[in-house]
């Protein structure tokens, strides 16, 4: 892996004005959806010819085949399918809820693009389960620090990892330097309890084995060690090169973003938000906008209906 070269780095983002004057227009947006689709130009999905059509139809362009005759538009399979809002006001909501640091709420996305909150909504409910399939192809590796995060409004009962409140897990992929800790990669999931399987599950499904996981000392942390090198540690507060503190920052990160934006959430679709956020933060230092990130991720990882969305 190589060497971070330092500790900073600012996001790479896109302002509105730049966002308007490159996708300002269906055309514009047309094309870039032509060009996540076929990469390497058009090829039928029929026949493979490579050759086409273009014919205008009432909304979008249909592309048919030279050969065979099979008709098919840049937005058939992207998220963006069936959708009765014009193309630039889709590409303006991945705009927000992509450029935006702390998130966007469903009732600020409908006023911005002058459409019904439960549009609004829908819309980032989308979204989010995009980036949910987008980070499922990534793993986190080598050293990974593991901790768990409580989130909710205060409520009777047991306190500490016996609450009632939500429960999430958080992992965070450093690299030492110069004496503290990086961050380059995080996971984050929601989980129903503390127990053995569900760290189990979560290792499985974020973590390369033969991963280092640091961790307190809690004893369930041990039951990650046949695939894991599992090294646990005490919580130092005053030191800077202790791994716990950056994923203690992490878990205030997104408390504040919950309080901040949301003011609060329930544990329905929480993950979603998870999603968002750990999405947005994993690819901070690209040096493509966050945004077209998302585009190309509404075009590859295909439609999703309403009822099916899983946040």
């Amino acid at each position: 892996m190589a060497r971070y070269k330092k500790a900073y780095h600012p996001l790479s983002g896109m302002s509105l004005l730049e966002f308007q004057n490159k996708y300002g227009t269906e055309e514009a947006c047309e094309r870039v959806l032509f060009r996540h689709k076929w990469p390497e130009g058009y090829i039928c999905p029929k026949c493979g010819n490579k050759t086409y059509y273009k014919v205008r139809c009432r909304r979008h362009p249909m592309l048919e085949c030279k050969v065979c005759g099979h008709q098919e538009s840049p937005i058939k399979g992207t998220a963006f399918e069936n959708s009765k809002l014009p193309l630039v006001k889709l590409f303006l909501a991945c705009f927000f809820i992509a450029e935006t640091k702390s998130s966007i709420s469903a009732v600020a996305l409908a006023q911005y693009i002058s459409v019904s909150i439960k549009t609004a909504r829908n819309l980032l409910r989308k979204f989010r389960t995009i980036m949910i399939e987008a980070d499922s192809h990534y793993k986190l590796s080598d050293k990974i620090v593991l901790d768990e995060g409580f989130f909710g409004a205060p409520k009777s009962g047991k306190r500490g990892r016996g609450t009632a409140k939500i429960k999430a897990l958080f992992a965070v992929q450093y690299e030492p330097y110069k004496g503290h800790n990086v961050p380059l990669r995080i996971a984050i999931e929601k989980i129903p309890d503390f127990s053995g399987n569900s760290f189990k599950a979560f290792a499985d499904k974020n973590v390369e084995s033969g991963s280092i996981l640091v961790a307190d000392g809690y004893s369930t942390y041990n039951c990650l060690s046949k695939n894991y090198t599992v090294i646990s540690i005490t919580d130092t507060s005053s030191d800077e090169a202790n791994p716990l503190k950056l994923v203690h920052l992490f878990i205030s990160n997104v408390k504040a973003m919950f309080q901040g934006t949301f003011h609060g959430l329930g544990d329905k679709r929480v993950q979603g938000y998870f999603s968002e956020f750990a999405y947005r933060f994993n690819r901070r230092d690209s040096k493509t906008p966050i945004v077209e990130h998302l585009l190309r991720s509404c075009v590859r990882e295909g439609y999703t209906t309403v009822p099916e969305l899983c946040i």
